[in-house]
């Protein structure tokens, strides 16, 4: 096992930590959320949770479809193909791959009209800008830095894997971001979260341009812009989004600072958390004073199929 495949793991745990974290917050406003300091894993019995029916420690389609990515990359060892990919979130959808208890709760509207409408049947939803492309995005940075990707083709998989359930630009645009901020981090990391973004910003414009031509250049640049015009609130919004993690990284000093800062918001509390929790365990690995909490890893509900992949995720190799 590789310092890579390490972070990679680490990664991968921090995101389903963030995810399951969030389940039971999701859709409520910041102000109802509890304080930051009280969120556990496991609430209180009598806290009033989303998804009654869903037990604590069970992530949601992020971290469902994060697997599914991550699984669709180690079997063709850094190679994006999209007809696996497509495949295997149709079959979260319908079997519920990767999903505790074997059934979905939860599917954002781009992602169920892809997989109904069998990816081009019908186009994808160009009006949505969601975030349910950037919320999975991040196995693409792990995987091309185990295989030793390039930039470029980081970016290209990170651009593709987002087009197979969103037509709108503005997340292609965030995952591109996001995962050349993830593989920047994982690449370097002494660099502060400022240089890295930084630094992911100018790669995604350089590259933005060959790969998606001018119409990408200006998402890529709608993101950044959007920073400045609007307050991230946790939303489903894909630059809203990317934004709120990048925020809750600013307002914490450890993983369970992060990921709490990341519910806190409010609203889409599950994915907020789940990415920045997969940014924050590259940071931050699993246990000590900063890292995932153990006793949160150990709550998780993983399913047996979860766990084969986290172990060939640990097992790759160039």
């Amino acid at each position: 096992m590789s310092s890579l495949q390490q972070t990679a793991y680490n990664a991968i745990l921090g995101a389903l930590a963030g995810d399951a974290l969030g389940v039971p917050f999701e859709f409520k406003p910041g102000h109802d959320i509890p304080p930051a300091e009280t969120i556990e894993m496991v609430m209180p019995h009598d806290y009033p949770k989303t998804y009654s029916g869903v037990p604590y420690g069970v992530w949601s389609d992020d971290g469902s479809l994060t697997l599914c990515l991550l699984e669709s990359l180690l079997k063709h060892k850094g190679e994006f193909v999209r007809t696996d990919f497509e495949n295997l979130v149709s079959s979260w959808y319908y079997e519920g791959r990767h999903q505790y208890g074997g059934r979905p709760f939860d599917c954002g509207g781009a992602i169920r009209h892809a997989i109904v409408s069998e990816y081009g049947a019908k186009q994808p939803l160009s009006n949505s800008a969601g975030n349910g492309s950037l919320m999975r995005t991040l196995p693409v940075a792990l995987v091309g830095a185990i295989y030793n990707q390039s930039q470029e083709c980081i970016a290209q998989n990170a651009f593709e894997q987002s087009l197979t359930t969103h037509a709108n630009l503005l997340p292609a645009a965030c995952c591109v971001i996001h995962t050349l901020l993830a593989h920047q981090l994982i690449q370097t990391p002494a660099i502060s979260l400022q240089d890295s973004l930084g630094d992911a910003f100018a790669a995604a414009a350089t590259i933005g341009r060959r790969i998606g031509g001018e119409a990408l250049l200006g998402a890529i640049n709608a993101v950044c812009a959007y920073k400045a015009s609007e307050i991230p609130n946790g939303s489903g919004h894909a630059a809203n989004s990317f934004w709120s993690a990048v925020s809750s990284l600013t307002h914490g000093n450890s993983y369970r600072e992060v990921v709490r800062y990341a519910i806190s918001l409010g609203n889409d509390t599950d994915t907020t958390a789940c990415i920045a929790g997969g940014l924050a365990g590259i940071i931050w690995g699993i246990g000590d004073e900063k890292g995932i909490p153990l006793q949160w890893a150990n709550e998780l509900k993983m399913p047996a199929r979860s766990i084969g992949i986290l172990d060939a995720l640990m097992s790759s190799d160039n």
